[in-house]
């Protein structure tokens, strides 16, 4: 997600380089692997859990929602997968994610909001206007 992030410009592209021989983006590789390590080094298991939990979810509960948007905001856009039970399923998967949340510690919702706000920063001080997908879409 990064490196796509990065090749789309919403991030620095010294991120989106690939190692010259195996053509894999090594950076980022490091970069996650270390805070990986560091997190799973210093926090407790359960609350590394959690984060990822909560950040999984939202991101599923994220395109649950975008999949009925575009079937009826893009009716014609191209379609690479079957979809049955439109939009009952995708419903349901955005509600019983919403509700599995509602499980998680409130110092996992803290500290998600403060990744969430780190993260809008990030994008309205740098990826906003370099975006190339923006820029595609006009």
């Amino acid at each position: 997600m990064w490196f796509s992030m990065s090749r789309d410009g919403l991030l620095p592209g010294w991120f989106a380089k690939l190692h010259p021989v195996r053509r894999v983006p090594s950076r980022v590789t490091w970069i996650v692997g270390v805070g990986s390590a560091l997190i799973a080094g210093f926090l407790p298991i359960r609350e590394a859990a959690e984060l990822t939990n909560i950040g999984i979810l939202l991101a599923f509960v994220v395109v649950c929602v975008a999949v009925i948007v575009l079937r009826y905001r893009r009716p014609d856009a191209p379609r690479t997968f079957r979809l049955p039970g439109m939009p009952v399923v995708p419903a349901l998967g955005a509600a019983f994610s919403l509700w599995l949340i509602t499980y998680l510690a409130p110092e996992t919702w803290l500290r998600f909001a403060v990744w969430f706000v780190l993260g809008a920063i990030v994008y309205v001080l740098y990826g906003y206007r370099r975006s190339a997908l923006a820029r595609r879409w006009g």
